[in-house]
């Protein structure tokens, strides 16, 4: 009302929530294409795809995660029993490591394009885009790892070269 910025109470625990949810429904996705589940239909190049998307997916909520929380329970398809069981918080730079691994997974099994009647996905030149913002992220604190800057300058300069973007 009256252009008043109006932040709930919760709004914190709603954003963790959310993005939680996403990663564990995302974890199940990406144990289930591991496993084999999607039957014999499925090519190596839909199922490639398929996993591009689930890790780019569980990066991007993870790195919405990690620099408004710090230090966060990393949940992975590979976790017991996520629900029930009690998570410590993993550092941050562990964290990072996850999103570095799972967008550079999806840069590589993305497409740069996907037909008319697919478009909204997930390319590889936005995995490339956002591996740059991590990048950028962790030079500064906390992590100060100065040398992550000429990583981001690389893979933004990927996503320049490649053209496939305009502003």
């Amino acid at each position: 009302k009256g252009g008043d910025l109006v932040i709930s109470n919760n709004h914190a625990s709603d954003l963790w929530t959310i993005h939680y949810s996403a990663i564990l429904n995302l974890n199940s996705a990406v144990r289930a294409i591991n496993n084999g589940n999607l039957g014999t239909s499925a090519s190596q190049a839909e199922v490639d795809q398929l996993m591009g998307q689930a890790k780019f997916l569980r990066a991007y909520n993870y790195f919405m995660l990690v620099r408004m929380f710090g230090d966060l329970p990393l949940i992975t398809e590979d976790t017991e029993d996520p629900v029930t069981a009690k998570i410590a918080r993993t550092p941050i730079a562990d964290v990072y490591a996850l999103i570095v691994s799972d967008f550079t997974e999806a840069t590589a099994k993305l497409p740069r394009k996907w037909p008319d009647e697919q478009k909204g996905r997930p390319t590889s030149g936005a995995a490339k885009g956002l591996l740059a913002k991590a990048y950028l992220t962790m030079a500064t604190a906390p992590l100060n790892e100065v040398s992550n800057y000429q990583k981001a300058a690389d893979f933004a300069g990927q996503v320049i070269q490649e053209a496939d973007y305009a502003l």
